[in-house]
């Protein structure tokens, strides 16, 4: 009977120890998923500010890209016009070929 007493109440202490083991293992399970989560909520705002960032700077980079092309494209044309007016010019004040003097 002490035998089974004894066995008894070593199983109850075994018992106790993996219940208080297990209540460790689920506190320090329960910090680890609060600092998880609190590690995605970081995430998720620096990753709404990279948004909004890429929205008004990318916004920004496009309207400037658009009007450089645009001044470009003005200047292009202003100097195509200038090429075909001094092309004009040329063909108006050149000699005629009965006028030049290569023999």
């Amino acid at each position: 009977m002490r035998a089974a007493l004894a066995a008894i109440t070593e199983t109850c202490a075994r018992i106790h120890r993996d219940l208080v083991s297990g209540q460790a293992s689920s506190e320090r399970a329960s910090r680890d998923v609060e600092a998880a989560e609190r590690l995605v909520d970081q995430m998720l705002e620096q990753l709404r500010d990279a948004e909004s960032l890429i929205d008004t700077e990318g916004l920004d980079a496009l309207d400037r890209a658009q009007r450089a092309q645009e001044q470009a494209g003005q200047q292009n044309d202003r100097l195509t016009q200038i090429a075909q007016e001094a092309q004009q010019l040329a063909k108006q004040y050149a000699p005629s070929p009965s006028q030049s003097n290569i023999p």
